[in-house]
């Protein structure tokens, strides 16, 4: 029994007060284990007090953790830790934004402020490490701090002078390597401290500067709404329908208000060059669906499954929707489309579900990667009069591999190749040839013949 299961078996059994006393005395000795209680105890602590001190603490706590960094071959060098203060931190703003809900607002401020002022601090971990990356904390807790704001139940000057602090950490060297108090924060942020015009003014004004970004345009599109200039929000809407959260919230609005002629309008406006056009037709199918728009949905399946890599589901779809009626022609379409696809996995698949041998012998024929695992696949499922031009194309793309190894990485590679090839349906006879030929014209790399010696070809496992 390992260690993890027999703890998990033993534990139940053991009582309170003898796991306590162990606690004590393990925290007592050692400096890891102590380190790690303390950042359990104050999380789960500050996850039910109210006092920002603590949680003031509890992040001070988490920026005295350091980690040893190799620098060179022969020394270390002690930095912060990076993954414990990211971890540290996301849970500590978990239990901010749970205050924040509960209505406790005056807590939150205090320990953001505390967590980027420590982060200044930090420049010379920052600039020397190769592991610095805060960027989800600092994420988490711009998200929390621009909910805050929201609150209207929060003073409007105690927003406004949040605002004038956090813009003065903002100034911090350390900034520039951290994705927290960017410019769309603040231009989101002080959206929540003007009026509704003073607002839509200011981001009117960084639009004619250049792009904003992706989280001002939904604080602009809201503004908008709610001074009644829908026509506009609309605008803004299509000219940034490549933010892929501007295009999905109002395809979420308008199917709330079942208009799908506006949402299949507003996706065929979102095609190239803004996005993936499979994905678009993705975002069709509840469209297409509640409106009852068989062909276009037909359409819509049969192009994802053509241009999507891995979305084989898309066949059994299209293949069900069609019925034995409207399927001929669909699959008639998909072998015209598919001509030229890059993807000959897809394409075998499809014509090895519909057993359609002349097909998917071409398409093996002319695959370009992944012949093995291709012909794995499908080769015992086909008539043998395909068989032996499929073995002798496998049988030239590991030749050709094999006269380029060079290194015992790459015999080893070719051997494993070879035996993977003896596996397939009167593959062996070739496999021994192969082999036979390779010891022939290279006796003289002992490495390339050690590997060729551990293949099996007589055994079982390579009938």
């Amino acid at each position: 029994m390992d260690e993890e299961n027999m703890i998990s078996t033993l534990l139940p059994k053991a009582k309170d007060d003898d796991l306590r006393a162990f606690v004590r005395e393990l925290a007592g000795t050692d400096a890891d284990f102590a380190g790690k209680l303390i950042q359990w105890l104050m999380s789960k602590y500050a996850a039910y007090t109210s006092k920002p001190s603590v949680y003031v603490k509890e992040v001070q706590r988490l920026f005295r953790l350091t980690n040893e960094e190799p620098r060179g071959r022969h020394y270390w060098e002690t930095v912060l830790d990076f993954a414990a203060v990211e971890s540290g931190m996301e849970q500590i703003v978990a239990a901010l934004r749970q205050k924040l809900a509960d209505g406790c607002y005056d807590i939150i401020p205090l320990p953001i402020v505390t967590f980027y002022s420590e982060l200044a601090d930090q420049l010379d971990d920052f600039m020397e490490s190769e592991f610095a990356d805060l960027d989800s904390a600092a994420q988490a807790c711009d998200d929390l701090i621009l909910d805050w704001a929201k609150c209207p139940d929060v003073p409007l000057q105690e927003k406004k002078s949040l605002y004038e602090t956090l813009k003065t950490l903002s100034d911090a060297e350390v900034m520039e390597y951290v994705n927290g108090l960017t410019e769309g924060f603040f231009i989101n942020y002080l959206t929540f401290i003007q009026t509704p015009e003073e607002a839509l003014a200011s981001i009117e004004k960084r639009e004619t500067e250049g792009r904003l970004p992706e989280d001002v345009v939904h604080r602009y599109i809201d503004l908008l709404r709610q001074s009644g200039r829908e026509d506009e929000a609309s605008e803004v809407i299509r000219r940034n329908l490549d933010y892929p959260s501007v295009l999905d919230a109002e395809l979420d609005r308008l199917y709330d208000q079942q208009n799908d002629p506006a949402a299949l309008e507003l996706l065929d406006a979102a095609s190239p060059p803004y996005r993936n056009r499979a994905d678009i037709e993705k975002r069709k199918i509840r469209f297409l669906t509640r409106s009852g728009n068989t062909q276009g949905l037909l359409n819509a399946y049969r192009y994802i499954l053509l241009h999507s890599w891995d979305d084989y589901e898309y066949y059994t779809k299209l293949k069900e929707l069609a019925g034995e009626s409207e399927w001929p022609e669909q699959y008639r379409l998909i072998t015209e489309e598919g001509a030229h696809s890059d993807n000959s996995e897809l394409m075998a698949y499809i014509y090895a579900e519909e057993k359609d041998f002349p097909r998917l012998y071409q398409t093996l024929m002319k695959a370009r990667y992944n012949i093995l695992k291709l012909l794995h696949l499908h080769m015992p499922q086909m008539p043998e009069e395909y068989h032996g031009n499929l073995l002798q194309k496998a049988y030239k793309r590991i030749d050709a591999e094999a006269h380029e190894a060079d290194k015992r990485p790459a015999y080893a590679h070719v051997a494993s190749l070879i035996q993977e090839f003896a596996s397939l349906p009167g593959a062996k006879p070739l496999a021994k040839e192969m082999v036979l030929r390779l010891r022939l014209a290279y006796t003289r790399r002992p490495a390339y013949m050690d590997e060729l010696n551990k293949l099996k070809l007589d055994s079982d496992s390579s009938k």
